[in-house]
């Protein structure tokens, strides 16, 4: 069978199973609708505008259309879904990319079948789930289609729904957000990225500060959180904190954006009797990990000493 097409060429009078519209190479691609004897008029109605007409008139589709006109491939003789990039993920693409894909007539000619599937016409509220599409040229295609977004190939490429569903006279055309590429294209503009490139920050930094500490540990994946994984401080039992009843600055107990490194609150100088409490109760019931120290909040002076215990310490009640 011809795999090969262009748009505008000649309709095929089709009278056939809807079955048979379905690729035999992708099962997972079912049909909506009920298996019965369908009439041209459905599925390839001269009614119905050319896909050549369709996409011209859209507007948005100049690219596709140059490089099918460039390829010359042979007319159209049977039912075809197309996934066309619109000419905005186009103008994405790495600079020369589009200039390498041209430059070789079959490259060409693979690159624009494989966004075409032969002999099945849907529409993208007929894919349910994941599944794989064989298109005209290359290996299956995955797609994936969950709670109404659509993603075709391994780029999970998007399809765009409020420009999609386009019937023509030889199926439908769906647009996509990106542009899909054989498995085997290799694009040398990709090299550095398909490597596993990662760009790396151009800062020097002093690790002997706090705030540089608060910088790094801040870029790095931890599994940890607060001030232990920001490196400032040495983790001591819950109970020396009573936050923030112990931290002189805010960025001692909580870090900030590295965006204001300059910034800080001193939490020991609020106001007396700003803050009304209720005693906290020692009960291991109420699974209260706040210390009895909460209950001097606008009374503590600064920290003395390398204990992290207040200068109010004497006044705590027994046994706190």
């Amino acid at each position: 069978m011809n795999t090969g097409f262009v748009f505008g060429g000649p309709c095929v009078n089709v009278s056939h199973n809807v079955s048979s519209f379905v690729s035999t190479s992708s099962p997972s691609l079912t049909l909506s609708t009920p298996s019965r004897r369908v009439s041209s008029l459905i599925f390839m109605s001269t009614e119905l505008p050319s896909t050549f007409s369709v996409l011209k008139s859209k507007g948005s589709f100049n690219t596709v259309l140059a490089l099918v006109q460039k390829a010359k491939l042979p007319p159209l003789t049977s039912k075809y879904t197309l996934l066309f990039p619109s000419d905005a993920a186009f103008a994405r693409l790495q600079p020369g990319t589009l200039e390498w894909i041209q430059s070789d007539p079959s490259r060409l000619s693979e690159f624009l079948k494989y966004m075409a599937i032969p002999n099945v016409s849907f529409k993208l509220s007929d894919l349910k789930g994941d599944g794989y599409l064989q298109p005209a040229y290359g290996e299956s295609m995955p797609y994936s289609s969950l709670v109404g977004v659509t993603k075709f190939g391994k780029s999970k490429a998007r399809a765009i729904p409020e420009s999609s569903n386009i019937q023509t006279q030889s199926g439908y055309i769906h647009t996509l957000d990106s542009v899909l590429f054989p498995a085997h294209f290799k694009l040398p503009q990709l090299a550095a990225a398909s490597s596993g490139f990662l760009p790396s920050l151009n800062v020097s930094v002093k690790r002997s500060t706090a705030e540089t500490k608060r910088y790094v540990g801040a870029s790095k994946n931890v599994t940890i959180s607060g001030r232990k994984a920001m490196n400032l401080i040495e983790q001591k039992p819950f109970w020396m904190y009573g936050p923030p009843y112990n931290a002189a600055k805010q960025e001692e107990y909580e870090p900030i954006s590295i965006a204001e490194s300059k910034a800080f609150v001193d939490y020991q100088k609020l106001p007396q009797g700003t803050v009304k409490f209720v005693p906290d109760s020692v009960n291991s019931l109420e699974l209260n990990p706040v210390s009895g120290m909460s209950k001097y909040i606008g009374n503590t002076k600064k920290l003395t000493g390398d204990g992290a215990i207040s200068s109010y310490a004497d006044k705590l009640p027994a046994g706190q």
